[in-house]
């Protein structure tokens, strides 16, 4: 790996001929510690299973450049990079362009050594000028919780926004909230041994019910009738937008037991 790199560095590098690993590894030069000099948007690659030698790293830096030459490969310790993929305001590359991008460079060092396994976080575009360390401070918090909810390795940031607001409320009022958005459909599911909480969270979740019928395990009709009963006990109107964003709320902070009310 190249030592003595922070992310407060961006690392200049030339456009290489081939992606090929066997082809010479483009030079690579420290920059001074000052802030992006153009708008990237940073993915922070954790290395969760094997080692990131030198090599692969340069592997790795070769696929992203070989793609688009203003990318940037940025060690940040012995287990971490960032990669730095550049946006234009005019050029504002789609999800399906990023993850692609993502992918190739992981799948680069796959092709060599296919026991490795890298978690790929995906944050919000940082404009020039920015601090690169505050980001990448963003993307390992973000990440730390990918590592446990998301079975996929590679997901994007603003997946966890909300949980991350969602922690930082104080528990007594979120519990609160919880009790009066969903205090009537609790009891009948502790009653009635049913779930009732976790339709509603389908129901919002996917808006076509045939799919949140199937993510629930259940025949559409029966999803249905449940569906139904919940919305009736919770007396929310999923037509009025405030109404069915509070309830989505409340439900995400009973899923993650914020607080002593809610667990």
């Amino acid at each position: 790996m190249t030592a003595g790199l922070g992310p407060s560095h961006v690392v200049a590098e030339r456009q290489p001929e081939s992606p090929h690993p066997a082809a010479p590894a483009p030079p690579v030069e420290r920059a001074a510690p000052v802030g992006l000099r153009r708008t990237y948007r940073p993915c922070l690659l954790t290395w969760l299973a094997g080692e990131p030698t030198r090599a692969l790293i340069d592997t790795m830096r070769r696929t992203a450049l070989y793609r688009d030459r203003r990318t940037r490969l940025v060690p940040l310790d012995e287990a971490t990079q960032v990669l730095l993929l550049a946006e234009d305001s005019n050029d504002r590359p789609s999800r399906e362009r990023v993850g692609a991008m993502v992918r190739s460079v992981v799948d680069s060092v796959r092709a060599v050594r296919p026991e490795v396994r890298i978690h790929a976080v995906v944050g919000d575009r940082v404009a020039p000028g920015a601090r690169l360390a505050l980001a990448t401070a963003r993307l390992h918090r973000l990440a730390r919780r990918g590592f446990t909810e998301s079975g996929s390795e590679l997901v994007w940031g603003r997946r966890y926004s909300l949980a991350s607001l969602l922690e930082a409320l104080e528990p007594r009022q979120a519990g609160a909230f919880v009790e009066e958005q969903l205090a009537s459909v609790r009891a009948y599911d502790c009653e009635h041994g049913t779930n009732l909480e976790r339709v509603l969270e389908l129901a919002l979740d996917h808006p076509n019910r045939n799919t949140a019928a199937s993510a629930a395990f259940m025949h559409r009709n029966t999803f249905r009738r449940q569906l139904e009963k919940a919305l009736e006990l919770a007396g929310v109107d999923l037509d009025d937008p405030e109404e069915r964003l509070a309830l989505h709320v409340a439900l995400k902070l009973q899923r993650r037991g914020s607080g002593p009310a809610l667990r």
